[in-house]
This record gives structure tokens, C-alpha cells and sequence, in this order.
């Protein structure tokens, strides 16, 4: 499922990073440090209809 995400994710970070005049080099890897520090983090959704977990680990 995050395979088809990130294959349009990619292309779609690069053009606004050139449109921003942003380094993607340098984004990408503020956006991995961002990443790295959620380790063990844990996000919870709840409604009525379901929940959703998602664990970063």
C-alpha cells in the first residue's frame, strides 16, 4: 500500500521543491531526521465507524 503512495509522494515533493526554490537534497533529509525522531511514537484514531493504530518503530 505505501509502495503506490510514495511512487506519486516523490514526484510531487520534487516539483514543489523546485517550484519553492528548496533543496530536495536537503529536504529529504530534514523530512528523515522528522521520521527517525518518531520512533515508538504511536498514533491513535477513533470514531464511530472504526479505529485506526499506526505504530512507528
Amino acid at each position: 500500500m505505501a509502495s503506490p503512495l510514495l511512487a506519486l509522494a516523490v514526484p510531487a515533493c520534487l516539483v514543489v521543491c523546485l517550484a519553492t526554490r528548496v533543496d530536495p537534497v536537503k529536504a529529504t533529509r530534514g523530512i528523515g531526521q522528522v521520521v527517525k525522531a518518531l520512533g515508538g511514537t504511536r498514533f491513535t484514531l477513533e470514531n464511530e465507524h472504526g479505529a485506526l493504530l499506526i505504530s512507528v518503530s
